[in-house]
């Protein structure tokens, strides 16, 4: 489910979309065991910027 129309994005478009979300969160979840941070308290960009 997504609240991005058809419009703008075709089926295919949204699908890799998403795929690179998965890429994107593993990214996170490697930095934050490298860093020993179980818990990142933010979920802004520059927080996340300044952090790494």
């Amino acid at each position: 489910m997504t609240n991005i129309s058809i419009e703008k994005m075709s089926a295919v478009e949204l699908f890799h979309f998403y795929n690179q979300r998965q890429t994107i969160e593993a990214f996170f979840k490697m930095a934050k065991n490298v860093y020993g941070r179980k818990n990142l308290r933010t979920r802004k960009f520059y927080g996340i910027y300044t952090f790494l």
